[in-house]
């Protein structure tokens, strides 16, 4: 555990590689909320079509 931690540690101490994981992780958060927000768009679309079919059928 000390190990791995120690790893990290010298990871970060680098301003460089910091700056790089930041950025990195920053898409990777912003790709993560654009997917969300299309799977809910993909919900609600699904969900209006399925009420108009019952709506039809009705």
């Amino acid at each position: 555990l000390v190990h791995g931690k120690s790893i990290i540690d010298s990871v970060f101490l680098d301003s460089g590689t910091l700056m790089a994981y930041q950025v990195l992780i920053h898409q990777i958060k912003r790709q993560w909320e654009k997917r969300d927000e299309d799977s809910v768009h993909l919900d609600y679309v699904r969900r209006c079509k399925r009420v108009r079919k019952r709506r039809f059928e009705s």
